[in-house]
């Protein structure tokens, strides 16, 4: 999760263009990953 976590920040910070379609994605694997737990 750790890693993961660490991932977060620069995809978000690297896909600056794409905010809109970062979001919905980066919550859908937040979701799943909760789940997953």
């Amino acid at each position: 999760l750790i890693s993961e976590l660490g991932l977060f920040p620069e995809k978000k910070r690297g896909s600056k263009v794409g905010h809109q379609r970062t979001i919905p994605r980066t919550t859908t694997e937040c979701s799943r990953m909760l789940h997953r737990m």
